[in-house]
């Protein structure tokens, strides 16, 4: 039962004739057991001697399987299972005790077994193997071939690896050789049959670290860095089992995921998501995203308001906000609560406080709904608008004016009496004056001391109007030096007599500089009652203007009432 061959050349003095006959009696005892025991060279795994068992095994005579393999061990392996064979044979003999791999071999009439081999190094330097064919073990086994198939085509890496210091490949698919870049002889020929040197020495802590707090059986998920053989770094998702070896050491069963494109992805989306952040930093508008089903409200932070960045069970806190008036958590419900058209943006302008009052903001909120998944989520923006709002309210008060005196002008003084006066009601008990001011011989102001002073006078006059009457009054110059109140809520006669003479009083014994004793200021006052002598402003100015000739006829500096 023997096949002619060497050790690793001719002459070398290996194969003598009692080494030749010990292998004899190995082999004659080996006929008797179940398993198929041969010798191959260590060098190039040629064959040295084989048992009956082995011949039987694969379905050849001993001159049959000579030439159908070239005295080969190597070449009766199933093809796609070669380079695995190798790097665990070498990888084995390197740990110096008996080992085991699988493969499967071709047998005569073509068809694949699968084999287990048990093997060591012999006293005679060759590589004694035991082989059992375990295609049949059991069911399981019956399908080996195509499971051995499918998993060297499945696109992640599988691999056996014993936890020793240097991550020994026990076994792996050929897709995780593809995957790292190197062929399994490398790992034999200058990665000391391991992962260890692959792996970026900045991951090495953590997968450390991370395999060893795992328990027996316990998944271990995790991602590190490994350099191929072409110097690239490739990014690589390992899901793994800790588990007992049959040799009683632990070994890791592993998937691995190449996730380098996924990771580039994810740094990339960090990067934008980091420049998205520092943008919005530096602009005034505020970034904001809503999500309906969770009711969570994300935004930008904004120093100014100093509100948090983000808000849960936003809608339901949106009616007990003191940041926003009542006005604006009206159009902000009305917003989240809108049918969005695909395509279109919601506009809205609302107002939000600090926190702590101390500041206001006018915003106009550009809203747009779109969909993540099955939920509905609004994004937009706040944009500040408080200072051209207030550059616009300070140009419509600067229009209600009048330049000189900074009163209401003609227009203003009007729509704001006329806006009052439809706002009474019968039931109304309290009294509104009516009053039409004018100043006593103020063209004398204008034909003395010219225009200039004229107006500064007309300003003084103003002052000291403005500082008799309340905030609430209208008050307001209708001409050159005629002026119309509406002094509100008075409860009797009395006391609209007594603030019409505060009035005249303010200009008792004012003169006009010391040099002009002669150009003493003093007003005259006409005064109409709203509801009772008219309900518009025509009305009660005609009223309240005939009352005024009263006055200027019967000597000036007083006030009369229309009757």
């Amino acid at each position: 039962s023997s096949i002619s061959g060497d050790g690793c050349g001719s002459g070398s003095g290996i194969w003598n004739k009692r080494k030749s006959n010990k292998l004899k009696e190995i082999l004659s005892l080996a006929d008797n057991i179940p398993f198929a025991v041969f010798f191959c060279s260590a060098c190039d795994y040629s064959f040295v001697q084989a048992s009956k068992a082995f011949y039987k095994m694969l379905g050849y005579s001993p001159s049959e399987i000579k030439e159908a393999c070239g005295n080969n061990l190597l070449n009766l392996i199933y093809a796609p299972d070669r380079e695995a064979f190798k790097h665990a044979i070498e990888t084995g003999l390197k740990l110096g005790d008996k080992s085991q791999t699988e493969c499967r071999l071709t047998k005569k009439d073509g068809s694949l077994i699968s084999v287990r081999f048990i093997y060591n190094m012999a006293e005679s330097g060759s590589i004694c193997f035991a082989a059992e064919d375990i295609t049949n073990r059991s069911a399981d086994f019956n399908s080996a071939d195509n499971l051995k198939m499918i998993v060297d085509e499945l696109p992640g890496g599988l691999a056996r690896i014993s936890l020793d210091d240097n991550l020994s490949i026990m076994m792996a698919n050929a897709a995780f050789y593809d995957l790292c870049g190197y062929a399994a002889s490398d790992f034999s020929n200058y990665l000391q049959g391991g992962m260890f040197n692959i792996i970026d020495s900045r991951d090495r802590p953590k997968l450390f670290k991370k395999i060893a707090a795992a328990q027996e059986n316990a998944p271990i998920i995790t991602e590190f860095r490994v350099i191929k053989k072409d110097g690239k770094s490739l990014w690589l998702s390992m899901h793994a089992r800790k588990c007992p070896a049959e040799d009683g050491n632990t070994e890791l069963l592993c998937v691995f995921t190449d996730i380098s494109s996924l990771r580039e992805a994810y740094n990339q989306a960090k990067t934008d998501r980091e420049k998205a952040r520092t943008l919005a930093a530096m602009a005034t508008d505020i970034i904001f995203e809503y999500r309906v089903q969770t009711d969570e409200l994300h935004f930008t932070g904004n120093k100014l308001l100093d509100l948090p960045v983000t808000i849960p069970q936003f809608s339901k806190k949106l009616t007990s906000s003191d940041a926003l008036c009542p006005d604006s958590v009206g159009k902000l419900q009305s917003l989240l609560s809108a049918r969005f058209q695909p395509g279109k943006v919601e506009t809205e302008e609302i107002n939000i406080r600090s926190l702590d009052g101390a500041v206001s903001r006018w915003y106009n909120i550009y809203a747009y709904m779109i969909m993540d998944g099955s939920s509905s989520v609004i994004i937009g923006k706040l944009a500040d608008i408080t200072e051209r709002k207030q550059e616009i309210e300070a140009l419509i008060e600067a229009s209600r004016r009048d330049p000189l005196t900074n009163l209401y002008n003609i227009p203003t003084t009007k729509y704001y009496i006329e806006n009052f006066l439809k706002q009474l009601t019968p039931s109304d008990k309290r009294l509104h004056a009516f009053m039409v001011l004018d100043i006593d011989n103020f063209k004398n102001f204008n034909d003395i001391l010219g225009h200039a002073i004229g107006d500064s006078v007309l300003i003084d006059i103003s002052q000291k109007i403005n500082s008799v009457f309340r905030k609430s009054d209208i008050i307001g110059r209708v001409g050159g030096d005629e002026f119309v109140l509406l002094v509100k809520d008075f409860e009797n006669i009395e006391q609209i007599k007594a603030k019409a003479q505060e009035v005249c009083d303010k200009f008792e014994n004012i003169y006009f500089g010391n040099n002009y004793k002669n150009l003493k200021l003093s007003v005259s006052i006409g005064i109409a009652l709203a509801g009772k002598d008219g309900n518009t402003y025509s009305a009660l100015f005609e009223k309240a203007d005939i009352a005024l000739y009263k006055v200027k006829t019967s000597g000036k500096n007083s006030y009369a009432f229309y009757s």
